[in-house]
């Protein structure tokens, strides 16, 4: 019983030092609550207002100050009591232990406070704008004006750099004027928002004054001086190549040249009406016609120097054409007393000759042409490379034709080297099928080998002659060259199919006895093998047999008679 009121009296009196401890946080918070609000009835902002009104304002300025007041009056009337009262029952919950309900009101009191903060720094900022906007207006307006004096100064003492701009300059630096008065206006009347307005104005007009006489002169200058000479330039340039008889499609440069002269009084109009935009993209747009006109110009005039140098050059060209067809007869001639040759190779430099003449004669035309009248070369000169590209075409076809004409000897000589390999090859065959100890030969296999040996003998027979027929040649030993390597191929297909057919017969031997019709299988063996002599055809039947009993035998055959290649 005594542990229990022991108990009970601790509990209590831990109860008591906790409220005590609450209630004095409560009272700290208060307190700095309360020093908040000191701080915030201590901002200077009446004082700002005090600054304020020695200040004349009127008009907007005046109507904006007026809200500023009123957002200051409403914090007066309205934030302060709320704060005191939020602190005042704050206390008065404490006192009376309602915990709770004190931390409510000091939250709201935090609140009001951090939002009349903000409404104190958003009116002091306000109003210290208004004190700052009359000394950054006139020190503003101060620089304008030295740059509007800069500039006025520039156009009255250099007016021959604007021309025709001067008097839309001259009537831009009016209106300029008329805004420097209307902001001393309004700043004699305390409106310093108006006065800022016109402030604003007053930049742009001199930005814009600033970008027209930075850029008048250098437009002026392509005008009255560039263009002019270039322009020049092309007529004269343009009468130098007509002296030259050198022609235009569709002629109109000298039309063009007057086109682009008026657009030149055109773009002085703009510039007069300070339309430097529309100034620009007009003198964009002439300075592509000039550039198109000294290049239709200059290609003509190049186009008639390459076809110049192209008239030299194949008055050489056909000169070594004939020159090189002469040595094609001489060569034809000569190897026709070795090698029978067809009529297009006999008479292939007399239609080459004839060739050489016809595009000769279409020079000589083209020349006289030329030599009696105005000529557009740049057309010409795609007339004269396709004829360059005919006699290149015609030159090859010489050395093409040569190099198979020398050629013959060489390809003699390298047949008649392949030759005594052929018949050696089928020497080797022969010997081979003698000593494999085959029951006989197949038909078809015996067949081949006569038809090759008859070609070898045909192509010895050919190259024994005075005169050699090389298309005759040529064709038996295309013929020997792709049949023998098949003839090779059989005989040793036949030889494999014989020896694996007698190892897998010796295999099979030892199911004689054993396996049901094994007999009759070894009847059909010896009639392919013996009486046939189709090694192939019994090699099939003797595999697909003993790969029934044994693949794995048959697979050890196949690799023996492999690893002995």
């Amino acid at each position: 019983m005594q542990t229990a009121i022991i108990i009970l009296i601790l509990v209590l009196l831990l109860l008591v030092v906790l409220v005590y401890y609450l209630r004095e946080k409560h009272f700290q918070t208060i307190d700095t609550l309360n020093q908040l609000k000191a701080d915030i009835y201590n901002e200077n902002v009446d004082g700002l207002f005090e600054q304020a009104e020695e200040v004349k304002f009127s008009g907007a300025s005046q109507d904006k100050y007026n809200e500023v007041k009123k957002q200051w009056s409403s914090v007066q009337e309205n934030n302060f009591p709320k704060l005191s009262n939020a602190i005042a029952e704050s206390e008065k919950s404490v006192d009376t232990y309602r915990l709770r309900k004190a931390s409510k009101f000091e939250d709201e009191a935090e609140k009001i406070i951090t939002e009349t903060n903000k409404e104190i720094f958003d009116i002091k900022n306000k109003i210290n704008k208004f004190l700052e906007a009359a000394e950054k207006n006139q020190k503003e307006i101060a620089n304008m004006h030295d740059q509007y004096q800069g500039l006025l100064k520039e156009l009255l003492t250099k007016s021959f750099n604007y021309g025709p701009a001067v008097s839309a300059l001259e009537s831009n630096f009016k209106n300029i004027e008329e805004e420097f008065n209307k902001f001393t206006f309004y700043t004699s009347k305390g409106d310093h928002v108006q006065a800022r307005n016109r402030l604003s104005t007053v930049k742009q007009m001199i930005k814009k004054m600033s970008n027209y006489m930075s850029r008048i002169p250098g437009y002026l200058n392509k005008l009255n001086e560039l263009y002019p000479k270039e322009l020049e330039q092309l007529k004269s340039g343009y009468t130098s190549l007509i002296d030259k008889r050198i022609a235009f499609a569709n002629d109109q440069i000298l039309q063009d040249i007057a086109v682009a002269e008026s657009k030149i009084e055109n773009i002085y109009n703009q510039i007069e009406l300070l339309k430097l935009k529309e100034a620009q993209n007009e003198m964009k747009a002439l300075e592509s016609d000039i550039d198109d006109l000294y290049t239709l110009m200059e290609n003509e005039y190049q186009a008639q120097v390459k076809v110049q140098s192209q008239f030299s050059k194949l008055k050489d060209i056909f000169q070594n054409l004939y020159d090189r067809n002469r040595q094609i007869k001489i060569e034809t001639d000569r190897m026709s007393q070795i090698y029978h040759m067809s009529d297009e190779t006999l008479s292939y430099g007399s239609k080459m000759e004839q060739e050489i003449s016809n595009h000769e004669m279409n020079y000589e035309r083209i020349r006289s042409e030329v030599a009696q009248s105005d000529i557009i070369y740049s057309q010409l000169s795609s007339t004269m490379d396709k004829l360059f590209d005919k006699t290149q075409k015609m030159y090859d076809q010489q050395n093409t034709f040569l190099d198979n004409l020398y050629g013959l000897s060489d390809e003699e000589e390298q047949v008649k080297q392949d030759l005594d390999l052929f018949a050696h090859r089928m020497s080797e065959i022969k010997h081979i099928s003698d000593r494999s100890n085959l029951p006989g030969l197949p038909s078809d296999f015996y067949d081949y080998y006569s038809y090759i040996t008859n070609r070898i003998n045909e192509l010895a027979h050919e190259l024994d002659r005075v005169r050699l027929d090389m298309q005759e040649v040529r064709y038996l030993y295309d013929i020997i060259k792709q049949d023998l390597p098949e003839l090779e191929k059989q005989m040793d297909d036949m030889l494999y199919h014989a020896e694996a057919t007698e190892l897998i017969i010796q295999s099979l031997n030892k199911y004689r006895h054993e396996i049901p019709n094994m007999n009759e299988v070894f009847d059909m063996l010896s009639h392919y093998y013996y009486t046939e002599n189709n090694y192939e055809r019994a090699f099939s039947l003797a595999a697909e047999t003993l790969s029934d009993i044994d693949s794995s035998e048959l697979d050890y055959i196949q690799q023996k008679l492999k690893d002995r290649k």
